[in-house]
């Protein structure tokens, strides 16, 4: 599975999570930063995607922005649920960040390999 496949589908995610914090709790930071990162990681995917489409295979600079993204975010719940002793948002956005982290960190190490023309 190409990493794009999981990214893009986060970002929407993300981008809705931001959203519910900003309808639930009225933050502006948290709405500001679903919706940042949510763009970015769209684009990232986007961006394999069409890399994709083009050459049928793809480099690993768009896994390893990705990764960047969803480790900061991996990192920055991880320490929100732990500083509000559990909650339940910032644990599931840590840990879905985290189990999307440690795919891309394997797609990063073992990336897809190209397809083989059929004869």
């Amino acid at each position: 599975m190409y990493s794009f496949c999981i990214t893009i589908p986060y970002s929407g995610i993300v981008a809705l999570g931001g959203i519910i914090g900003y309808v639930k709790a009225g933050s502006l930071p948290s709405l500001l930063a679903g919706l940042g990162l949510g763009s970015g990681l769209a684009m990232l995917g986007y961006g394999e995607l069409q890399e994709y489409k083009k050459t049928q295979t793809v480099t690993r600079k768009w896994t390893l922005l990705s990764l960047l993204v969803s480790g900061g975010m991996t990192i920055a719940m991880g320490l929100k649920c732990a500083k509000t002793n559990g909650s339940l948002a910032p644990a599931i956005f840590a840990s879905t960040s985290g189990l999307v982290s440690v795919f891309l960190m394997y797609r990063v190490v073992v990336p897809v390999p190209p397809k083989k023309d059929k004869k």
